[in-house]
């Protein structure tokens, strides 16, 4: 019977030193384990805070971001159009034509930029302005809006992007 219970005693503590060991790497490989997830984590919160702050620049030198639109927001206020010319294309380009189609529309608004005072509406008219001082056409201008709009908008017809309605 000795011999019996020392060969049990001896394959228990066998199987309980195994054990041991067991646990103890499957401790460390869970530890290993979330180390690498917070890299990734990390690693993901880095891409998302370098690709919120990245500045997609533009043809015209302000970047499609926040910094870009307060410009466009000062633009308004700051930018007398000089020539007669451009002062007239202007007011066409921030209304409606003759089917009574925004030329420039925004959602939060439903109209043309010349017709409402909110952020998007203030910062389109002072791209206009900017890109017609620069000698831009028309229609040029009119595709550089729907870049905005697409920062303004992400969503069809949410604000849920860049700038203020209202």
């Amino acid at each position: 019977m000795k011999v019996k219970d020392s060969t049990t005693s001896t394959l228990v503590l066998g199987l309980s030193v195994i054990l041991v060991v067991l646990l103890v790497a499957n401790q460390i490989f869970i530890m290993n384990i979330g180390t690498a997830m917070k890299g990734v984590s990390l690693s993901l919160n880095s891409a998302r805070s370098a690709q919120a702050t990245t500045q997609v620049a533009t043809d015209y030198g302000i970047a499609l971001d926040s910094s870009g639109y307060d410009k466009l927001v000062g633009f308004d206020k700051s930018i007398s159009l000089s020539s007669n010319q451009s002062a007239q294309i202007y007011e066409a380009i921030i209304g409606r034509d003759k089917n009574n189609k925004p030329y420039i529309a925004h959602p939060c608004c439903a109209g043309a930029i010349g017709e409402c005072n909110c952020g998007h509406a203030v910062a389109l008219r002072g791209l206009t302005k900017y890109l017609l001082e620069k000698g831009y056409e028309p229609n040029q201008i009119i595709q550089e809006t729907k870049k905005w709009n697409a920062l303004f908008f992400p969503q069809q017809g949410s604000s849920g992007g860049l700038g203020g309605c209202g």
